[in-house]
């Protein structure tokens, strides 16, 4: 890691402090940024002080006489877990004229806050019905052994298993993709200074005799890439891993090449409530005009974990009517919510054979031969 000003206002991936945009700090692409305090990603710990040796015990004291022993009172009856409250701010899913409902969230950070962070839903009967799904699910097989501190833990540094499944697909995609080896250049002639010198301007006395080498600015085209995220309670880990790996790839990409990416992910339910024919939530993982923070994208996008504990329980709290067992089940995106997207990869990859023949379909957009 380097030591920069911060290219944006972003957290410290060492202790969570606020780092604002232009903060002197230790930067890395795919580390993120840590605070000068915490140091750079590696860095090593203060060694452990020595404890203090235990001091000798004095000599036992003589027993005291025996006395009859006393009956012991009995313990108060502990107090009753307080109810939890009614549901006072967490707004209801927006019904469409399509009859589905619809929420989102525009960062990780605020949807991990809607899923762990309070405990409001749209009925006090959702409220409990959420509660001891986190309390059950948390740690085990369903959830992939995640739970809501693994997950906020992950976000910020994540697994080496995506990072590695993701750069696999990457380096893949590079070989079908031609990247740009040089940026376009103009000369420009008639400079006061520059870099060769034009010598009929020179035997003409004209001041003005260099040319200089300058590079033109390139439009930055901007492409969406949307994900659905949603899976059903059979599916293994690798049926997402590879889905989110493919859209990271390609996106990390395609920054390379100068170009404005933004990434969404989706969870799309039918039958989560009584009332919730469908259910579609949307996941802002990053803006155009953002940095691509793979550590943030990588554990929403490929962690299974992650969507069942985190997107599921926070798209529960906005669905209206009684909650159904088990949350519903997965769907496709609809058509009118993928119009904005340039790419779009849907539950359709479940493997990593899958995965690249997603990216084969996206390289042809650029080759020519997908078209």
């Amino acid at each position: 890691m380097k030591t920069r000003p911060s290219p944006y206002n972003t957290t410290c991936r060492g202790c969570g402090r606020a780092i604002a945009k232009g903060d002197s700090c230790h930067f890395a692409k795919h580390e993120g940024a840590r605070c000068l305090s915490c140091g750079p990603a590696g860095a090593a710990k203060p060694p452990e002080p020595v404890p203090e040796q235990p001091k000798p015990e004095p000599p036992p004291e003589k027993p005291a006489p025996r006395r009859p022993k006393k009956s012991p009172a009995p313990k108060p009856a502990p107090k009753p877990l307080p109810a939890l409250p009614a549901p006072l701010t967490c707004p209801p899913a927006v019904l469409g004229t399509d009859g589905f409902h619809r929420w989102q969230w525009d960062s990780v950070a605020d949807l991990v806050a809607d899923a762990f962070g309070h405990a409001a839903a749209q009925s006090a009967t959702n409220v409990v019905k959420i509660a001891q799904s986190i309390r059950q699910e948390s740690g085990g097989r369903w959830a992939n052994h995640q739970t809501a501190e693994s997950l906020q833990q992950l976000v910020h540094t994540p697994d080496r298993r995506l990072l590695a499944a993701i750069e696999e697909l990457r380096d893949k995609l590079a070989d079908e993709i031609t990247l740009p080896t040089a940026p376009r250049r103009r000369i420009r002639h008639g400079r006061a200074e520059g870099d060769e010198l034009d010598p009929d301007r020179w035997l003409h006395r004209i001041p003005e005799a260099w040319d200089k080498s300058e590079r033109v600015p390139q439009p930055r085209g901007t492409l969406e890439i949307f994900i659905n995220l949603s899976v059903n309670c059979k599916q293994a880990p690798d049926e997402l891993l590879y889905r989110g790996a493919a859209a990271c790839a390609l996106a990390d990409l395609l920054a390379k090449q100068g170009r404005n990416v933004g990434i969404s992910g989706f969870l799309v339910s039918c039958n989560m409530s009584k009332d919730s024919r469908r259910i579609i939530t949307k996941l802002r993982l990053k803006e155009p005009a953002m940095p691509l923070d793979m550590a943030a994208v990588a554990t929403a996008a490929c962690e299974i974990g992650f969507f069942r504990m985190a997107m599921i329980h926070a798209a529960a709290r906005h669905a209206t009517g009684e909650l159904n067992d088990g949350f519903g089940h997965p769907a496709n995106l609809p058509e009118e919510d993928t119009g904005a997207a340039d790419f779009v990869i849907g539950g359709e990859v479940r493997s990593k054979a899958a995965a690249a023949a997603w990216l084969a379909v996206a390289a042809g957009r650029f080759t020519g031969e997908g078209r």
